[in-house]
């Protein structure tokens, strides 16, 4: 399932992040500039998935939905304004 995310200051998505603020896409170590903090620094934006085939997954998990290996997707005016744009009929 897709969802919608702020990426870090240091690019990534919150998903990289353990609640220590380390960097798990950098063996533990802390992304450049120390550890990151600013999670909703950047605007929204939708990250795809795809299944096992390859496909691309066109449904977005709602805002402030938990998902397995994610947590609880945010739920902030700004997210809540691109799911709405993206589900809209």
């Amino acid at each position: 399932m897709a969802y919608i995310a702020h990426r870090c200051a240091c690019g990534h998505l919150p998903a990289a992040h353990p609640q220590t603020g380390g960097c798990t896409q950098l063996a533990g170590r802390s992304c450049p500039g120390g550890p990151c903090s600013a999670r909703r620094a950047a605007a929204p934006e939708v990250v795809p998935t795809w299944d096992a085939a390859g496909r691309p997954v066109t449904t977005i998990a709602a805002p402030g939905e938990r998902l397995p290996g994610i947590g609880d997707t945010c739920d902030c005016p700004a997210c809540t304004q691109l799911y709405e744009q993206h589900t809209a009929a």
